[in-house]
């Protein structure tokens, strides 16, 4: 498969940032870091993010994981006026009433329900 020009060019340019230019095909593109910020050779996986996701909420003082991201990112997607479809789809829910469980700010002041009652 052909990988396109722009593409390319960006990985490059995050090799040589990275100090990573001499990588070879084999090697995984995207790594860890130690504390010095130097390249590891551990490949990204989910226990790397979670503990990448935990140190950075420490740095700022917040309580975060993986999950708590993930619940956010349903919740503003879902406000910001992304289908349930979509919404799903993304957050790879088999079923829509998962998803729905993750909306967190159910009562809307600006469009209630109440707001469509007409007597």
């Amino acid at each position: 498969m052909k990988v396109p020009v722009d593409v390319v060019r960006v990985i490059d340019i995050y090799l040589e940032a990275a100090g990573r230019r001499d990588v070879t095909p084999d090697a995984p593109l995207f790594v860890g870091f130690d504390r010095g910020d130097h390249a590891t050779a551990e490949r990204v996986n989910d226990k790397l993010l979670e503990r990448l996701v935990k140190q950075t909420g420490e740095n700022i003082g917040k309580k975060l994981s993986p999950h708590c991201l993930r619940a956010s990112f349903i919740t503003l997607t879902s406000e910001g006026g992304a289908q349930l479809e979509q919404v799903q789809y993304a957050s790879r829910h088999a079923d829509p009433r998962t998803t729905q469980r993750y909306r967190k700010r159910k009562v809307n002041l600006d469009d209630n329900a109440v707001d469509y009652l007409k007597l």
